[in-house]
């Protein structure tokens, strides 16, 4: 039989390697929700999100989409929260991997932990996931928005500006009495209106669609001219900017600072009810769903 002091020996070695390997997976977990945040914080999606609005995009369009668009964002930032926190749950309740499975049996009969706080972290990660989706639940209900009615009113707001701007210029126009001034400002006039029109999404979209079909020419040729694809790609990127994402796909009224209080709200929750699963029981249980009734239980 093996001695019980090399079997001790290397029952510490296993847990300290279990905890070192914990320890660098939540490392390593924390530096991605570090990241992920301030891509959310700081890149704007509307760029990503356009490619995928006017059907020309590719898979890094869709991937940096998903990192930094506010609700895929959030969602990933509250699953590596929930997974954080699921493996400081696992880490503490078996004291570093250093208890036995029968002294871990003894500490969930006596209440002192709960049998969800040595579960797989990647259940906790899901439970994050739900938590996101159990804030948005309560914040639609308390205070529940149309979305088509949020495009009408933006487009309105372009008219009422539009109108606003040539009252303007008919305004100041009355007010200038010397022609060589007017016909200097009808002449700025009729060429910023025309540089407006040229800059519509529908005449950007023409020319990447052009653009694009010169590179897929250009690529299937014998010898590809690397450096003009290089130019069209650039001249692709610069129109791209101009672009303007469809009101619909934006989240209205969603500033820096917004996003910043969700984004922590969602991932301390999600932490928390990883670390314990216990409150998450309390969360599910105040969410408005609809109660079964005593027939529906039989």
């Amino acid at each position: 039989m093996e001695p019980a002091e090399n079997k001790n020996s290397c029952n510490e070695k296993k847990s300290n390697w279990k905890l070192a390997g914990y320890i660098s997976f939540g490392i390593v977990v924390t530096l991605l929700w570090i990241v992920l945040f301030i891509c959310g914080l700081l890149i704007d999606s509307s760029y990503y999100r356009a490619a995928l609005n006017f059907g020309f995009a590719d898979l890094s369009d869709w991937l940096r989409t998903i990192v930094t668009f506010t609700l895929s964002n959030v969602a990933l930032l509250a699953f590596l929260a929930g997974l954080l926190g699921g493996i400081c749950s696992l880490t503490s309740a078996t004291e570093g991997f250093t208890l036995s499975k029968e002294e871990i049996k003894e500490k969930i009969k006596e209440g002192i932990i709960s049998p969800m706080q040595i579960e797989n972290p990647f259940l906790s990660s899901f439970r994050g996931v739900f938590v996101f989706v159990g804030i948005l639940t309560l914040q639609y209900v308390s205070s529940f928005s149309d979305l088509g009615s949020i495009g009408r009113t933006i487009e309105q707001g372009k008219v009422t500006s539009e109108k606003d701007m040539n009252s303007f210029y008919l305004d100041l126009l009355d007010t200038i009495s010397d022609s060589q001034s007017k016909e200097n400002l009808k002449a700025l006039w009729e060429k910023n209106e025309k540089e407006s029109k040229v800059t519509d999404n529908n005449s950007l979209l023409d020319s990447i669609y052009l653009y694009k079909e010169k590179i897929d020419s250009l690529k299937r040729a014998s010898k590809a001219d690397y450096f003009a694809i290089k130019s069209y790609k650039d001249k692709i990127k610069k129109l791209r900017r101009k672009l303007t994402v469809p009101a619909i796909a934006d989240i209205p009224g969603m500033s820096s600072y917004s996003y910043f209080q969700f984004a922590i709200i969602v991932s301390l929750m999600a932490f928390v009810f990883g670390y314990d699963p216990r409150r998450f029981l309390v969360f599910i249980s105040n969410l408005p769903l609809p109660k079964p009734k005593n027939g529906d239980a039989q």
